[in-house]
């Protein structure tokens, strides 16, 4: 049978674990995010160089 302490213990565990995938997830998600943003100034700095190009 297991004892109040090991029980609380066990939940807190579990908790730690859970909050520790949840930070997982959301740096994953800012990772993909930069990602974009980055891609994205990328494709304007090229779209400005071309245009750019064209006008001279």
């Amino acid at each position: 049978m297991e004892t109040k302490k090991a029980s609380h213990l066990r939940i807190v565990k579990n908790d730690e674990i859970g909050k520790e995938e949840d930070l997982e997830q959301r740096l994953r998600a800012v990772h993909e995010d930069m990602e974009r943003i980055i891609n994205l100034i990328d494709s304007s700095i090229d779209e400005e160089g071309k245009n750019s190009s064209i006008a001279q």
